[in-house]
């Protein structure tokens, strides 16, 4: 009793952290199973978040809207001179401008984008 307690705990932290999508996919495979029980489901569902994770790219987007990818140093720096432009001159792009820009992506209408 008290392993699947600590695996009940274990699957509460796995699922927090994932889409809720990619919640409902797992536990559809998960129940479609004939013999899984719950340990399996968190075994499932951890490595769906490992898988993920390491198929992640980081990057940023160029002037000509190509993805470049970067290092987590790069991404570092480039975080830390924009937090420091920011607190210079208190200029920036809100957040909904950054949501239109981006839901506009892919349509008829796209936005440039915000500077």
């Amino acid at each position: 009793m008290k392993e699947e307690t600590n695996i009940r705990h274990e699957l509460a932290s796995i699922l927090q952290d994932l889409p809720a999508e990619k919640v409902k996919t797992a536990v559809i495979k998960w129940l479609s199973t004939e013999k899984g029980d719950i340990a399996d489901l968190k075994q499932n569902l951890s490595l769906d978040n490992e898988s993920n994770e390491s198929q992640m790219i980081y990057g940023s987007i160029d002037t000509n809207l190509d993805f470049i990818p970067l290092t987590s140093e790069e991404m570092i720096t480039q975080s830390l001179e924009a937090l420091n432009e920011y607190q210079l001159h208190r200029r920036g792009v809100s957040q909904q401008a950054m949501e239109n820009w981006a839901a506009s992506l892919g349509t008829d209408d796209e936005l440039p984008c915000p500077r």
